[in-house]
């Protein structure tokens, strides 16, 4: 991957979700890195809860 899990912050996990465009993108960031953060419960939390552009 491109960054240790570690690492990433919250702002960086914000940018980065603004470009995914596809579930593929999606679910490898999800479930093979960001599921690694100390962050992960706290995005889950706020992203399930927000409004899906189209």
């Amino acid at each position: 991957m491109v960054d240790d899990p570690a690492d990433v912050t919250p702002a960086q996990m914000e940018h980065w979700v603004k470009g995914m465009d596809n579930w593929g993108i999606v679910d490898t960031a999800c479930f093979h890195y960001w599921d690694r953060t100390p962050h992960a419960f706290a995005k889950i939390e706020k992203w399930s809860k927000a409004k899906v552009s189209s």
